[in-house]
């Protein structure tokens, strides 16, 4: 397969595997380990905390150390996170780990996606929109996996294991792909690092004063409220109904 093949299994299964450590297992087992309504949201929300402050800081160190750096980290967390599930027995012990694992994803989406950008001068919009695909795919398939594996209510222990052997796969494709684009000399140094610094506090200091991306940033939030209330209460509801797995 071609290297860009390979990038796109590797963000279907990073997606595959982190989708699945929390749909529909992350709210089941929070409420098994004794968390209430409100610690659950604040559990789910931990790793997308992560995911805002560490998403534009991996975007710019890529630029300047390379995508294949930024990436490995990012699979790194991917392989590693799942696995420390398997030791949690608190509901303050699930929200440490979900704050982990939220690095990965923080750091791979813009990352990858500017790998596309950079292999791919012709037909950029279309080949990251495949990449996108790709991860669908992964996040399609893995509320379905990932239901098959709880076999009780208080048993997640085989959802975690496959995480954790998806994010492995991930690492591997990883580690064996050659990604090209991003990284600056190293004698630019900390000049350079204070150059990516200033533009990109100019970068947000013209999305803060642009009308059109803060409305198209408000309604793009108001979507995701209403998918992330959706995506951690429904698999309590379905149990409160009836519907064990």
């Amino acid at each position: 397969m071609t290297p860009f093949l390979w990038l796109c299994l590797m963000g279907g299964l990073a997606i595959f595997s982190s989708t699945m450590s929390k749909n529909p297992a992350l709210p089941l087992f929070a409420q098994h380990l004794g968390a209430t309504k409100a610690d659950i949201g604040f559990i789910a929300a931990a790793s997308t905390v992560v995911g805002i402050a560490a998403s534009v800081p991996a975007g710019v160190l890529s630029d300047l150390h390379g995508r294949k750096r930024a990436i490995l980290a990012s699979t790194f967390v991917f392989a590693s996170a799942p696995f420390l599930y398997l030791f949690v027995r608190s509901a303050w012990q699930l929200a440490l780990v979900r704050v982990y694992h939220g690095l990965a994803t923080a750091i791979l989406g813009p990352v990858a996606l500017a790998a596309v950008a950079d292999a791919f001068q012709a037909r950029r919009g279309e080949s990251m929109a495949w990449y996108s695909s790709a991860t669908l795919i992964g996040r399609l398939l893995a509320p379905t996996v990932g239901g098959f594996l709880i076999l009780s209510p208080d048993n997640f222990n085989f959802v975690y294991l496959g995480c954790g052997m998806a994010g492995l796969a991930t690492l591997a494709i990883a580690a064996s792909t050659p990604l090209a684009g991003g990284g600056t000399p190293h004698r630019a140094g900390r000049r350079g690092l204070r150059a990516a610094g200033r533009q990109l506090a100019q970068g947000l200091g013209q999305v803060v004063v642009s009308r059109d991306i803060l409305i198209t940033g408000l309604m793009e939030a108001v979507q995701y409220l209403a998918y992330g209330c959706v995506e951690v209460y429904l698999p309590l509801y379905a149990l409160q109904i009836g519907l064990a797995p």
